[in-house]
């Protein structure tokens, strides 16, 4: 019952294409049934419960049953592959799993608590990160005395990481642990002291009444470069119904910021401005800084981009290996996060694009192949309300040039 079932595509070989998994969220019901819908054509792998590793990406809770393949073998060469064509439906595709023993499993147990006073935190939701995955569950959340526990592990080394939540400012370094032979216990996780941004959103051609008064309707994401460009460490928050905002749990680096929406409008943050001064390459936040002052100039819009990609010189391949983005023009090299948009692309090639606002988007297109990556892009302008139809073409004769 409520166990992640892994759909996972492989090649002609039986591989996997790209060590990746298409479709991790499959979830069993009281039955133990599963089900997975909208899958391109292809090849695929099904499998249930903790891997080699420990746990794999993509599994919603910790598993008490050793990975399983359909039919019923633990061993991935041994599986059956299950391939799917357009328009059909593979079914009957049961797995009979064994249980783990649990003389080779153990487990992690500690607090967290605040670095400043002590004092134990709750409902703090904690991930668990190995050599080649990580994972995090609201299953794992700190109870009211801050104690947490992570169990059904095999040895290995781990590091644990507080999971970024809406509207949370717990902010702690993570905390590596190794099992040998014995369970961890009496752990200590402290937090530390990080920075906040707080301003409002100006709205430039809508009237956001109606999105503000519905609690949770807009969020705002911010993106952190650090100083030794470790990714974006993200935290989301709620915007008020004032349209003021406040996103805590920060580390010192360069914010970028992103607005999303439940509703069927999208927004785009044409401007970013910190006590009147434009900011240009991200918002410089120091360690633990307090910064305020900051306005966000937002755009609405509810336009489209329909389109298609199509190879000339070779077979267009599936997704995960081809991708399709929206950016827009120059910002590549002042916003690292100027990606607004990845739609999902079906097995021909066709993908949407919703909720813009109007005005001039490049939409991208990339694919692996075994002789790298090969990528298109094209301009486009977005009238309000409007629907764009784009093609992009990828190029994938043997006498190009990848990047």
């Amino acid at each position: 019952i409520e166990h992640s079932v892994s759909i996972m595509l492989v090649g002609d070989n039986g591989r996997l294409i790209m060590g990746r998994f298409f479709r991790p969220d499959s979830v069993t019901d009281d039955r133990g049934v599963y089900r997975a819908f909208g899958l391109p054509k292809g090849k695929y792998l099904v499998s249930v419960g903790r891997g080699q590793s420990g746990f794999f990406s993509g599994a919603s809770r910790q598993s008490d049953y050793r990975q399983t393949f359909h039919p019923s073998v633990t061993e991935s060469a041994k599986a059956t592959i299950i391939e799917v064509t357009e328009g059909s439906e593979a079914t009957n595709v049961d797995i009979q799993v064994m249980n783990n023993p649990t003389s080779d499993t153990f487990s992690i147990s500690g607090r967290i608590v605040d670095g400043a006073t002590g004092q134990p935190l709750a409902k703090v939701i904690l991930g668990l990160q190995s050599k080649n995955s990580s994972i995090s569950s609201t299953d794992w959340g700190s109870n009211q005395s801050g104690e947490f526990r992570f169990q059904n592990l095999i040895p290995g080394k781990y590091s644990i990481f507080v999971e970024s939540q809406m509207n949370s400012e717990v902010r702690a370094e993570p905390l590596a642990v190794e099992i040998v032979n014995q369970d961890v216990t009496g752990l200590v996780m402290k937090t530390i002291r990080s920075a906040s941004v707080s301003g409002v959103l100006a709205f430039e051609n809508s009237d956001a009444g109606s999105y503000l008064r519905k609690p949770g309707q807009l969020q705002l994401q911010t993106f952190v470069l650090t100083e030794d460009n470790e990714g974006g460490r993200s935290r989301s928050a709620s915007v008020k119904p004032d349209a003021t905002f406040r996103v805590g749990g920060l580390p010192a680096g360069r914010a970028f910021f992103l607005i999303t929406s439940n509703d069927a409008k999208g927004f785009r943050i044409m401007r970013v401005e910190r006590e009147g001064v434009v900011q240009i390459r991200g918002m410089e936040i120091k360690d633990a800084e307090a910064v305020t002052g900051v306005r966000l100039v937002v755009r609405s819009g509810s336009s489209s981009v329909r389109g298609v990609v199509r190879a000339e010189g070779g077979e267009l391949p599936l997704p995960p290996r081809l991708s399709v983005w929206l950016s827009v023009p120059g910002e590549e090299g002042i916003n690292p996060f100027a990606a607004m948009s990845v739609p999902q692309v079906d097995s021909r090639g066709h993908f949407l694009i919703e909720k813009l606002p109007a005005g001039d988007y490049e939409v991208n297109a990339a694919v692996f192949t075994q002789r790298g990556r090969v990528t298109t892009k094209q301009p486009v302008n977005v009238v309000d309300g409007s629907v764009t139809e784009v093609t992009l073409t990828l190029n994938l004769k043997s006498d190009s040039t990848p990047e």
